[in-house]
């Protein structure tokens, strides 16, 4: 079989005959193209791209041009949270309140986070616990009424973690099934509905 011609050549990796328009431009290749094709060259570079060492070279790399470009960076990560911030917040949460393992991890790594930046020593760090417990349980008055408002906006949003705890009566890192969670606040819901009918009719009269 003819390796190449004026119209293509085979692919030396998956030996198949291509048009030239399906490799790329290499001036020292043959031609001017690649001996491969697109589709090989870009299936061996993400394979090369999953190796541990090609990801923490490439997580380094990226470090240090958002260090370069704060600018940059700031406006990208905006962008994508625009396109798909609010998608991604909302199954963080619905997990959270539902994935008693992921909710763990989560709290784990929050807390560690939170002892690295105060960089604080194991004592120092149950010390900090211990005095925020103290926080809230001689909560100001005014911190009351913001959480108040909060647990309102979570009850009349029916919220996953409020659906739990005040419905089911479940812990809020309870696992359930996605339908049993919504069939519950469509039945709140109607329950609501017809209440507040109710309460218009008897106003009414």
């Amino acid at each position: 079989m003819i390796q190449q011609n004026e119209i293509g050549r085979i692919c030396t990796n998956c030996n198949t005959y291509l048009p030239w328009e399906m490799f790329s431009k290499n001036k020292l290749g043959r031609n001017n193209r690649d001996s491969r094709c697109k589709k090989c060259i870009q299936i061996l570079r993400v394979k090369r791209n999953q190796t541990p060492e090609r990801k923490s070279l490439m997580a380094e790399k990226q470090r240090l041009w958002r260090l370069k470009n704060p600018d940059k960076a700031l406006s990208i990560s905006r962008r994508s949270y625009i396109k798909t911030g609010r998608k991604q917040n909302d199954a963080r949460n619905w997990r959270y309140h539902n994935d008693p393992i992921y909710r763990a991890k989560k709290d784990l790594k929050d807390r560690t986070k939170k002892r690295l930046k105060k960089d604080l020593s194991e004592d120092r760090w149950n010390q900090f616990l211990e005095s925020r417990r103290k926080y809230v349980a001689n909560m100001p008055e005014h911190v009351k009424d913001k959480l108040c408002i909060s647990s309102q906006r979570y009850r009349d949003n029916l919220r996953d973690a409020y659906v739990l705890r005040a419905i089911l009566h479940l812990p809020s890192g309870q696992f359930i099934e996605p339908e049993l969670l919504e069939s519950q606040k469509l039945i709140l819901q109607i329950k609501r509905e017809v209440k507040k009918r109710k309460n218009e009719t008897n106003f009414a009269n």
